[in-house]
């Protein structure tokens, strides 16, 4: 009786493994591929280490030296594709996947008079397999200047006067025309916002993407947390990360604190007590 039941689990053991490898095959053999190549419209020379982003996935890749990408186990469906490569203009095409086929494209890429692709180029996933992750191209070197004010700035400052004076349309218009004077990242028209709540997240949203790197962003969100006049007031829960530390303690950053402790401001972790070490003796 109990050698029956032994060899039962052990049956429904193998069964159960054996659907638990056979799963990944069979949902493999319902999925397709996107491939292509990447080239310069001009004289058609393969453009290798383009970014090629498949949209709505975590998916991302570089073309290699024949300027070819591929991308594998996808899911029947229709898709958009966009590649980006320093110093041409990027492209996007649509590609249909079918169960076991491979959509084909070819991207021929126009050089671009201004290389705005430069600022910030797409190279990876983040640590956590999804979130995309960016290498930052807008300075040479570590010594080249950084400019820390420019028109684009004047015109946001601009806006942010519109706002505070409750003229959410002529916020909208100013940060409408920052948009149009750069045709080649493909910004779409700003909505006006219905609210001031709205006007605030829609500015510094707009702040916060036209001047990434430098050294802006952590003033904004300080000043969405101070009190009016001088800010917005905003819950500092709202605007600040909040994380667990490992010995379950809640960071809750202040109204003047940045991400990390500076000089003078380390944190009070408790000290752990050395294990003792284990003497045993012969024969233990």
């Amino acid at each position: 009786m109990r050698v029956g039941i032994r060899l039962s689990m052990a049956g429904a053991g193998f069964l159960l493994g054996a659907l638990v490898l056979g799963a990944p095959r069979e949902a493999y053999a319902q999925q397709g591929a996107i491939g292509g190549q990447v080239v310069d419209q001009a004289d058609g020379t393969p453009l290798e280490a383009a970014r090629v982003i498949l949209t709505g996935t975590s998916q991302i890749e570089a073309t290699n030296r024949e300027g070819r990408f591929l991308f594998r186990q996808v899911n029947p469906g229709t898709y958009q594709v966009r590649v980006l490569r320093v110093g041409y203009k990027p492209a996007t095409r649509s590609a249909s996947v079918a169960v076991g086929e491979t959509a084909a494209l070819l991207f021929s890429l126009v050089p671009a008079a201004v290389k705005l692709d430069e600022l910030v180029t797409t190279v990876n996933v983040g640590l956590d397999g999804t979130t995309p992750q960016f290498t930052l191209n807008k300075y040479a070197d570590a010594s080249a200047p950084v400019v820390v004010a420019d028109g684009i700035e004047a015109r946001l400052i601009e806006a942010e006067a519109q706002l505070q004076a409750d003229d959410l349309p002529g916020m909208t218009a100013t940060l409408n025309g920052i948009r149009q004077a750069f045709p080649d990242l493909g910004l779409a028209d700003l909505a006006e916002p219905a609210t001031q709540a709205e006007g605030v997240d829609l500015l510094f949203a707009e702040r916060a993407f036209w001047m990434f790197a430098t050294g802006h962003r952590l003033g904004d969100m300080r000043r969405l947390v101070r009190p009016a006049p001088l800010g917005y007031g905003r819950p500092v829960d709202s605007v600040f990360p909040q994380r667990h530390l490992h010995q379950g303690r809640l960071v809750r950053p202040g109204r003047e604190l940045a991400y990390s402790a500076g000089r003078g401001e380390q944190p009070e972790f408790k000290r752990v007590p050395r294990p003792q070490s284990l003497k045993l003796g012969r024969g233990q």
